[in-house]
């Protein structure tokens, strides 16, 4: 397993351009790895999105995440009476 360390001036780059962050995890260990991207987005999302990784395999090196939680009042209201389920394949 090729271990990958973020430096410090990728995160002040990533961080200061993108308002991005990154950390380093030991993907071996793929269930603590797994918690600990989760615990992560779901701090940032107060708790909304806390499912965003399950499985991690044991060979990764990176693991590239996003996500969006909106909170707001839209322009134009969404009703959800107006929408079907579709299933897809």
């Amino acid at each position: 397993n090729c271990a990958l360390r973020l430096s410090s001036l990728w995160s002040l780059v990533v961080r200061y351009t993108y308002l991005a962050d990154g950390f380093n995890v030991n993907f071996t260990q793929t269930t603590d790895s797994a918690n600990t991207i989760k615990k992560y987005v779901e701090d940032k999302t107060n708790g909304k999105i806390d499912k965003l990784v399950e499985d991690l395999d044991p060979s990764t090196v990176m693991y590239l995440t996003s996500y969006i939680y909106y909170k707001g009042n839209w322009a134009t209201s969404f009703d959800p009476k107006l929408t079907e389920d579709v299933l897809c394949g």
